[in-house]
């Protein structure tokens, strides 16, 4: 049988079963076009991306009440093209999501100078496109599709570390960005706290099958899921205790 969902926290594996979840929707990374400019979340800087054929590609940053200065520069060759290039929430940080022709997709993240040019504190080749984007705290949230039915998550924080990595059939983030919701089959369920880089884990449960609807509640996840009788069930999850930054919390899930 395939692997299903696995969860690391810390480098460790502590959780998996054996099945391949049906449903998973892809959202591809918008690409920014030639000189494109991308507003901070924050609004406290821009981003201003030059794309020429045969010129390096450059990022130039813009901060309230300065003029745009050149941030970073890239080689002529291999010929690049970014994929995304965005401020994180704070706008300490922002990453450049691009790729050299013939490579893989490569992800960089900077400090935010306040003059000269910008500093490099992480840069990792993650290995599949999908969605990319900062959320609460400052982390990285990437996932991406794997197959039918499949999608690989993972959080990662400035430096590239990988907080948590987990799969299922369902990806689910709140409005706020703040948390996300990984739902595999069997009741096997995932809840990732982005701030705290931290995640909880329950299941399975005897007699459910495939997640069939996800959604956030104030302080609870509900997730619909069909079942081996032939009628859908309701769970209802919330954490407890809470995570620290390296051991996974529990989720209750009734």
């Amino acid at each position: 049988m395939r692997a299903g969902i696995a969860v690391v926290v810390g480098g460790a594996l502590v959780a998996c079963n054996e099945s391949r979840p049906p449903i998973v929707a892809d959202r591809p990374a918008p690409r920014p076009s030639v000189s494109s400019v991308i507003p901070a979340p924050s609004a406290s800087a821009r981003l201003v991306v030059h794309e020429r054929l045969g010129k390096p590609l450059r990022v130039e940053g813009c901060l309230p009440g300065a003029p745009c200065s050149e941030w970073v520069r890239f080689a002529v060759k291999p010929p690049r093209t970014m994929v995304e290039a965005t401020v994180s929430p704070s706008g300490r940080y922002f990453f450049l999501w691009s790729r050299a022709d013939g490579h893989a997709r490569e992800l960089d993240v900077y400090e935010t100078p306040s003059t000269g040019a910008a500093r490099r504190v992480g840069h990792k080749v993650p290995g599949a496109g999908g969605h990319l984007g900062w959320v609460a705290g400052d982390r990285l949230f990437h996932w991406w599709g794997c197959g039918t039915g499949c999608a690989v998550v993972q959080l990662r924080d400035v430096l590239g570390r990988v907080l948590v990595s987990t799969g299922g059939a369902w990806v689910e983030e709140d409005a706020a960005h703040t948390r996300a919701a990984v739902a595999d089959h069997g009741g096997n369920v995932v809840w990732i706290n982005f701030a705290l880089g931290a995640g909880y884990a329950a299941g399975p449960t005897a007699g459910l099958l495939w997640p069939v609807a996800v959604a956030w509640e104030k302080e609870a996840l509900k997730v619909t899921y069909s079942q081996t009788s032939g009628t859908d069930r309701v769970l209802l999850c919330r954490p407890s205790p809470v995570p620290t930054k390296s051991s996974l919390g529990l989720l209750s899930c009734t």
